[in-house]
């Protein structure tokens, strides 16, 4: 839903479809047993710092569909067919 937010970390059992805003941390990525069909805005809270150069995983599914429309800016986001990780730059 646009404008909706997802934050954390865990395991989505379904398929993930992604228009508002996913907000994630170190923590742990989100493990989704579909396709995870990207969208919306990819945000780190302010208060999460990190060294130039950490990966962070932030989604691991079975498939994933597009892209994020924008990613919090501290980041660069690599994506594969099953997995997106974020890049502190």
């Amino acid at each position: 839903m646009p404008g909706a937010v997802i934050a954390g970390h865990g395991a989505i059992d379904a398929d993930l479809f992604t228009a508002g805003t996913v907000s994630t941390s170190s923590a742990g990525s989100l493990k989704v047993s579909g396709t995870a069909n990207l969208g919306g805005i990819l945000h780190v809270p302010a208060g999460e710092t990190v060294k130039s150069g950490t990966r962070i995983p932030v989604i691991e599914a079975k498939a994933i569909h597009g892209k994020f429309d924008q990613v919090d800016a501290r980041f660069s986001a690599e994506y594969t067919s099953t997995s997106v990780t974020l890049v502190a730059k």
